[in-house]
């Protein structure tokens, strides 16, 4: 076993993916900024040798984010509201994320992805890939069988957070399956086992009422089982990426009623998915977080702050929208950033068969992110997976066939 690579993965696992609530987060914080910083020396080397090379472009944004990260937490440290009754009793008083917190996120979003790029160098990416799935597969199961024994009135209180966490879990491991084995038309047995991983997706989340996660789970299949080989190509495309957020992220937020005031979805949103029209209030949520965002900074809250304005506001937890929210937490600077990152890795992947695992991730979450927070680390993490085995030398070579 490489123990070096094996400590960097559970690096990347605890400090990004795992949300078992510890008894003591003080501790837990203690233990997470710990590993990030044993990380980055085990790894300085990597950091230490950074040149010039395909990755640029991809960097350039991503320490542009980075930097926003820092800026914003720094600007937003000492912001609170105090949560009342109606009769003015103090419930609690929420904080705004500390400002070396956001320094540690910053470094290890931005660390993370020059290690993908090492890994990829190095030809160990697909070694990464089998250490993480399993840790990621037996946190899954864990989490999963907590979901189905434990009954939650409001789809909190779950193992691992809240029922979007139990439910994405699922999806994600579905796509982490799927980049170990790419080539799934010509191996049935792998074909079978993901096909099950998406059918035990659905199953999670129609037991824990996230309508959000069901939808999630058949655009996931559709992606990878039932999407013709031309239109995957086209997923590759930034326009298409470009076309997918606008329609469903800025369309669909002010063209809401629009799009659902129709039969079909009408049909979809009440008699299949058991909602209401309003989409659970987000009508509101939406109206109401049209006039925060004018007074939204540049480089927005902070990350992680989000909430503290929306409550605030009278919104409620979060922005019910990926793209807005994330605006609220790193402004539109932050924004601009992140969009054109991302754009610089779907270049790098362009006809890489092995990244289509992550691309069929992307488009699922900016299908939901237009009713849902979907641009978090874990997903932002997930999606810089699209660097690892981008180089035409690579051990893997058999897996990145033009599609």
């Amino acid at each position: 076993m490489d123990y070096k690579l094996a400590f960097s993965t559970f690096t990347i696992f605890y400090t990004v993916f795992d949300h078992i609530s510890w008894s003591n987060p003080t501790m837990a914080g203690w233990i997470s900024n710990g590993c990030i910083l044993l990380f980055i020396g085990l790894n300085y080397r990597i950091y230490k040798n950074v040149k010039p090379n395909n990755y640029t472009g991809v960097n350039v944004w991503a320490l542009i984010f980075s930097v926003i990260i820092i800026y914003s937490g720094y600007q937003n440290a000492n912001l609170s509201f105090d949560i009342r009754t109606w009769d003015g009793q103090l419930v609690k008083t929420i904080t705004a994320t500390r400002s070396d917190h956001a320094v540690y996120e910053a470094l290890k979003f931005f660390s993370y992805l020059l290690y993908f790029q090492y890994l990829n160098r190095v030809n160990k990416d697909r070694l990464f890939l089998k250490y993480f799935f399993y840790l990621f597969m037996a946190y899954t199961m864990v989490s999963d069988v907590n979901a189905i024994v434990y009954n939650s009135s409001d789809g909190s209180g779950y193992l691992v957070g809240d029922k979007f966490y139990v439910c994405y879990n699922n999806i994600m491991l579905a796509a982490l399956y799927y980049m170990l084995h790419p080539v799934i038309e010509h191996d049935i047995t792998s074909k079978r086992r993901l096909m099950f991983i998406l059918f035990f997706s659905l199953v999670i989340s129609l037991k824990t009422q996230c309508s959000t996660a069901v939808i999630g789970s058949v655009i996931m299949y559709f992606l990878i089982f039932k999407t013709k080989v031309t239109w995957k190509v086209k997923l590759y495309k930034i326009q298409t990426y470009l076309l997918f957020l606008f329609i469903f992220n800025i369309l669909f937020f002010f063209f809401t009623s629009a799009f659902i005031n129709n039969p079909i979805m009408e049909f979809i949103i009440v008699d299949i998915l058991g909602e209401d029209l309003t989409l659970t209030g987000r009508l509101g949520i939406y109206a109401a977080l049209a006039n925060l965002l004018q007074d939204c900074p540049l480089w927005g809250y902070g990350l992680g702050n989000a909430h503290l304005f929306t409550k605030m506001s009278g919104i409620g937890p979060n922005a019910q929208n990926g793209l807005f929210n994330l605006m609220l937490e790193v402004g539109i600077l932050g924004c601009i950033a992140y969009v054109l990152m991302m754009i610089k890795m779907l270049k790098l992947s362009m006809g890489n068969r092995f990244s289509y695992p992550i691309i069929c991730l992307i488009y699922t979450m900016l299908v939901l992110s237009s009713i849902e927070i979907t641009f978090p680390i874990v997903t932002t993490v997930m999606s810089m997976m699209l660097v690892l085995n981008n180089n035409p030398y690579s051990s893997q070579r058999s897996i990145t066939i033009r599609l």
